[in-house]
């Protein structure tokens, strides 16, 4: 019996590929008897949940940037009762209301620890369901405002008609959409039904505290540690479009990563898209035409980006200007102020939204400057502006780490750019500081530093 994922809100069913774990995990529950959030606690849960077949079917049809935060183990027997109609989108989310055009972003894995069949109770679904069905309406309130029994959905006869019973071998598995409806039969004998349901969703979904504690959420798959490559991870650099911000791009593609660059100039960013696309052999080069300074453009630019690729890993703050020269006696004021505030402006709103997109952590990384340490004479709009980011990345570094998200700064030296024709150093000798710092491990990596390219002190 096998399924569409789109279609039918399910796949499935697979056999995973060690049988002999479960006969160990089996052990494990009886002695523990914990049945609730396992994976916390246990390794032979984890092992289970990436077995290569699982990975490889949500690899296939969910694609990537998901979180582990829940894994209940579900006994039946004869006398449990059913587990009335529901779906599950009820119950995440929080406080936000259901969106049926975010199903791909809420998953369950369900692993039969021994048969399920009609005598040790089995799993019924209402194909399709995991979508609006007509002549049928569901309610759309968010979590808290709905009683228990709300959740709980009685359903009309031609839903009912659309219901399938799924027969499950030990060690077989279904990957199912949140959204669809679907119940858990009890047994009518004396077998024990064991099984086991991963809860999986986007990195960028609001978890409520009550369901899982930021501690309890794990990215999938599990990775040995977090910081061994860049390959498909998600990289936002500012100011991208020329530059010392262009080499960095270049350099993060070649380690396989997608990369977004914004530019507020929409030619010269073509170009440099265009020019980048060489690089991009197995991954992706998009170009967004975005101020770094507008909040309201980056506040776009990243839902883009999440809704895209599902999340982001990597930012780097590099977008600024430095075109206002002169000494405090002759400089203009206001040209002098603008520049101050767009730069400052650029460096925090990119800082903010990274914090917010950034669900799992992530390395958010300062291009800085060696003049915003040591000042510049008849240069002090850029000096300050660059002042404010090691201000940032002091006290960012110290907020964000509760939230795994690393925050250094790279000083890249004298580099020859449109800003700084006279550099004595190429762009792409930056390339190799800045890979390093977008792959710190999060929990063990660089943080609150500033590294230097400078060749004199400063």
């Amino acid at each position: 019996m096998q399924f569409d994922l789109d279609k039918d809100g399910l796949i499935g069913p697979f056999s995973l590929d060690n049988k002999e774990l479960i006969e160990y995990f089996l052990s494990d529950l009886e002695q523990t008897g914990n049945y609730k959030n396992i994976h916390v606690t246990n390794p032979l849960c984890l092992r289970l949940v990436s077995d290569k077949m699982i990975s490889e079917s949500i690899s296939q049809n969910i694609f990537g940037n998901l979180v582990l935060w829940r894994t209940n183990c579900f006994e039946k027997e004869r006398g449990s009762k059913e587990i009335g109609w529901h779906h599950d989108r009820h119950f995440e989310d929080g406080d936000e209301m259901l969106d049926f055009a975010n199903i791909r972003n809420h998953f369950s894995v369900l692993i039969a620890l021994n048969d399920m069949d009609e005598t040790s109770g089995l799993m019924e679904f209402v194909l399709g369901s995991h979508k609006p069905v007509s002549g049928f309406e569901r309610s759309l309130a968010p979590f808290h405002a709905k009683t228990l029994d709300e959740h709980f959905i009685e359903l009309p006869e031609h839903l009912l008609a659309r219901r399938i019973q799924v027969p499950m071998k030990k060690g077989q598995f279904l990957i199912f959409h949140s959204g669809i409806i679907h119940r858990s039969l009890a047994s009518t004998s004396d077998n024990r039904r064991y099984s086991l349901a991963a809860r999986l969703c986007r990195n960028f979904n609001n978890i409520p505290p009550a369901l899982a504690l930021p501690t309890d959420i794990f990215p999938y798959p599990f990775p040995s540690h977090l910081s061994d490559q860049l390959q498909g991870k998600v990289i936002l650099v500012t100011g991208g479009s020329s530059g010392i911000g262009k080499s960095i791009a270049k350099g993060l593609l070649k380690e396989r990563a997608h990369v977004v660059i914004t530019g507020r100039n929409s030619s010269k960013l073509q170009n440099a898209v265009e020019e980048l696309q060489q690089f991009a052999t197995s991954s992706k080069i998009i170009g967004v035409n975005a101020d770094a300074s507008n909040l309201e453009e980056m506040q776009t630019l990243f839902r883009d980006v999440r809704h895209k690729f599902g999340g982001i890993d990597v930012v780097f703050v590099n977008a600024a200007t430095n075109s206002v020269s002169g000494g405090i006696l002759e400089v203009d004021i206001e040209r002098w102020q603008n520049e101050v505030s767009d730069n400052i402006s650029a460096s925090f709103i990119t800082s903010s939204l990274a914090a917010k997109y950034m669900r799992m952590g992530g390395n958010l990384i300062f291009i800085g400057s060696a003049i915003g340490h040591s000042g510049g004479a008849c240069n002090s709009a850029y000096s300050v502006s660059k002042g404010a980011i090691r201000a940032l990345r002091l006290s960012l570094s110290k907020e964000l780490k509760a939230k795994s998200i690393n925050v250094n700064e790279l000083i890249p030296g004298s580099v020859s750019t449109d800003m700084n024709p006279n550099g004595d150093k190429s762009p792409d000798e930056i390339i190799e500081l800045a890979t390093v710092l977008a792959k710190q491990n999060l929990k063990y990596g660089a943080n609150g530093q500033c590294l230097s390219l400078k060749s004199a002190p400063f």
